[in-house]
């Protein structure tokens, strides 16, 4: 994977045995973009769980304190992090993905 963002979405990668957050350039779309992008190359393999939210979510969770939730579906997943990280003074969006 390539990772390169611009903007209030975080992403995090799990492996099954940490965390690996990939902070985005400060930024807003269609308005200040910085003049120079660097991408990330981001190994990936089988189980790895991928997180991107918005900053309307509480950066400080950790999916080792989750490990109860791992192995379901990418939904519940997404669904347990949003109710527990939810700051409620922002809009909030969450994508959750299983590399199978």
């Amino acid at each position: 994977w390539s990772i390169c963002g611009i903007g209030n979405i975080s992403t995090r990668i799990y492996d099954g045995l940490e965390n690996k957050t990939y902070t985005p350039y400060n930024g807003i779309i269609g308005h200040n973009i910085p003049r120079t992008l660097n991408n990330t190359i981001v190994p990936y393999k089988k189980h790895h769980i991928i997180v991107m939210h918005s900053d309307g979510l509480r950066t400080r969770w950790n999916m080792n304190e989750m490990t109860s939730i791992v192995k379901q579906h990418s939904g519940v997943i997404a669904s347990a992090i949003f109710k527990e990280n939810i700051r409620g003074t922002d809009d909030a969006s969450i994508l959750v993905g299983k590399i199978i």
